[in-house]
């Protein structure tokens, strides 16, 4: 979860792309890919910038919001697999998703 390099860059980069082409909801579709931390990758660009409203229910779970679905999956590849540094910058920068989305 730390955004140094140019490769999150990048990733980012495509990211805003796909949602300007395809729409948010289609790109959230990636949310139930499991492999290569792909549904991590677009709840984060989701949720940095796809200027999400704050009741919009994701299509393909038809119960959870965006918003909340997008956070959920980053808290759950917080708990598993990272360093003490990644895991404190994920929880600062899912902190300040909450404010910014007032959750």
């Amino acid at each position: 979860l730390i955004k140094t390099d140019e490769a999150y860059n990048r990733i980012v980069e495509l990211g805003k792309e796909l949602i300007i082409e395809e729409g948010l909801q289609s790109f959230l579709g990636f949310l139930m890919e499991n492999q290569y931390y792909i549904n991590l990758w677009a709840a984060m660009i989701a949720l940095e910038s796809g200027n999400l409203e704050q009741n919009e229910i994701l299509k393909v779970s038809e119960k959870n919001t965006l918003i909340d679905h997008c956070v959920e999956t980053v808290e759950r590849h917080l708990s598993s697999k990272t360093t003490k540094e990644q895991e404190s910058n994920g929880k600062n920068w899912i902190e300040r998703i909450r404010i910014r989305y007032n959750r």
